[in-house]
């Protein structure tokens, strides 16, 4: 994630599995998770981050444009190249990189 320091672009967890923040916080830290996360409230998979973004399982990965629309999504974890591309796709368009000039 080093290489998107400084870019147009951002990452956000939602954690539906029922860690309490200090418990998500030492997960995040062992497994060296970079962006920032947050704990979704309720039944598992219930809360209203779940509910409201119908997650169908866990891990979903979502990226989002700088509008908030959603412009990828994954059910289970993508290989990272995969998910790299995508990253790399939007973030040249939100910087304009390769546009058709007008």
């Amino acid at each position: 994630m080093k290489k998107w320091e400084g870019r147009p672009f951002a990452i956000l967890g939602v954690n539906i599995v029922g860690h309490q923040p200090k418990e998500l916080k030492a997960v995040m830290e062992k497994a060296m998770i970079p962006w920032r996360s947050f704990t979704d409230t309720g039944p598992i998979g219930r809360g209203p981050i779940a509910t409201q973004w119908n997650f169908p399982a866990t891990p979903t990965f979502y990226v989002l444009d700088g509008k908030g629309i959603i412009r990828y999504k994954w059910v289970g974890s993508p290989a990272e190249r995969v998910m790299d591309s995508a990253i790399e796709k939007l973030v040249k368009e939100t910087e304009g990189i390769g546009e058709p000039k007008h």
